[in-house]
């Protein structure tokens, strides 16, 4: 569609922005005292560019909706659940249905890259699960065979188990979003020894326990087996459950 390119660059452009600025107490300072920097007005208008296509992708979307002219795809995605909504007189607004597009399509663009990219490495570097997702893909899909969205949607329950191991071991080892989202705290809080104040921004690390050897056997490993139905199983009640 006309203007994804553009989208996905400039959400791109402004994650780099942004990661830096959350770092800095010079932005901190300046927000809360209501100075707008350089790069805050950078990102203003990156994020302009984004919700101009989210809402453009949103009117599309709806004008289709009407028309009935969704495919099968659309017709089971969030968004016309979100309309049907509407339709039953609950509070979903126009610019609330441009303000979840945005926030899913931007969410998707750099961690989907970065996943794939993350993917296509450890596959690089280690032949043996190579083999066995080609082996997999083979079987499942025939030689030639390739992942289209039909496939992709009929898919069983436990349907190519190796793949989703190796998808979830990439998730573990290099996840998109290494950290959690920022949370302010309600009243004061000890936390492994230290004492966070009231009103603190606190943003959790999610890289480290899921790379910590305590708690995953071989973490530095890239060992997509780990997630295979019985092996998930057998480590139910332990503390890499």
């Amino acid at each position: 569609l006309p203007g994804n390119l553009e989208f996905a660059e400039a959400i791109l452009d402004a994650t780099m922005l942004l990661v830096p600025m959350l770092q800095s107490p010079v932005e901190m300072l300046k927000d809360r005292v209501g100075v707008e920097s350089a790069d805050a007005r950078l990102l203003r208008d990156k994020f302009s560019v984004t919700m101009e296509h989210a809402s453009g992708l949103v009117r599309s979307f709806v004008e289709r909706w009407e028309a009935g002219e969704l495919n099968k795809y659309e017709q089971a995605s969030y968004l016309r659940a979100a309309l049907d909504r509407r339709l039953k007189n609950e509070h979903v607004t126009e610019e609330a249905l441009v303000g979840i597009s945005f926030i899913l399509l931007a969410a998707s663009v750099d961690t989907t890259s970065s996943l794939v990219n993350w993917t296509l490495l450890q596959l690089a570097v280690d032949r043996e699960a190579q083999r066995k997702l080609a082996a997999e893909l083979q079987r499942e899909l025939g030689v030639g065979g390739s992942l289209t969205p039909e496939v992709t949607q009929s898919g069983r329950g436990q349907w190519l188990p190796y793949l989703r191991s190796v998808v979830r071991e990439v998730h573990r080892m290099r996840p998109s979003i290494p950290v959690s989202l920022m949370k302010r705290t309600a009243a004061e809080v000890d936390m492994c020894g230290y004492t966070v104040p009231a009103g603190s921004l606190v943003m959790l690390d999610s890289f480290s326990p899921q790379n910590d050897p305590a708690l995953v056997p071989d973490a530095h490993e890239f060992r997509p087996e780990r997630w295979l139905p019985d092996a998930v199983v057998a480590r139910k009640g332990t503390a890499a459950e």
